[in-house]
């Protein structure tokens, strides 16, 4: 059986102070700045195979591990380090998204508010944008702690500690494991006027 673990972490929101659980210096996004996404892959509730994409999503979610040793005690075990696109996506209210880890290693999955350039080069502003975080600094983190081998499944509900919801917008969700940090990412839609052009998931159900 694939050992199978659940994590919902409320971090601090709005804070310079956002650190991991177990680290004495916050986790941010690479060169310390907002990143930017291109597009998302468009996932349903049930897995994170893609049903199709939006724009162009352009993780980087595959990274390789060499192992001192061969694992023992069971289960499946991973053949690549490798962050799964998140489920459903977009999503209201949460998320699921899936790690496979084939060694044992520290891993830190967390989030940090993205701003969406279109096909024309031009940002689009969505109601994240008012998330002030300087230098990349993360929002939320979901999982930090040393791992054994196996497959992981992390949810973030897009609420702070105290419950607050996270304004609609693009997100992503870093895993960094050693020296890789891979990603994948996400759009909180709550409100289906806040779509961004183009997005014809929701078909002629329009927006309310």
């Amino acid at each position: 059986m694939k050992p199978f673990l659940t994590f919902i972490v409320f971090s601090t929101l709005f804070s310079s102070n956002c650190r991991s659980p177990n680290s004495p210096t916050p986790v941010r996004a690479p060169y310390l700045q907002t990143p930017v996404t291109t597009g998302i892959f468009i996932t349903g509730e049930t897995g994170p195979e893609p049903l199709g994409s939006f724009g162009n999503p352009n993780p980087k979610s595959k990274g390789s591990l060499e192992c001192d040793s061969i694992p023992s005690g069971g289960g499946a075990i991973p053949d690549e380090l490798a962050l799964l696109p998140p489920y459903p996506n977009p999503f209201n209210p949460a998320t699921t998204v899936q790690f496979n880890l084939p060694c044992p290693s520290y891993v830190t999955v967390y989030v940090v508010p993205a701003r969406y350039i279109n096909q024309q080069s031009q940002f689009v502003q969505f109601s994240n944008a008012s998330i002030n975080i300087p230098g990349g600094l993360a929002i939320d983190v979901l999982f930090n702690r040393n791992t054994s081998p196996g497959i992981y499944s992390v949810a973030w509900s897009a609420q702070d500690q105290d419950g607050r919801p996270f304004p609609d917008g693009f997100y992503r969700i870093y895993l960094k494991v050693d020296d890789q940090l891979l990603w994948q990412d996400v759009l909180l839609l709550k409100d289906l006027c806040n779509a961004p052009p183009g997005l014809d998931l929701f078909g002629g159900r329009g927006c309310h």
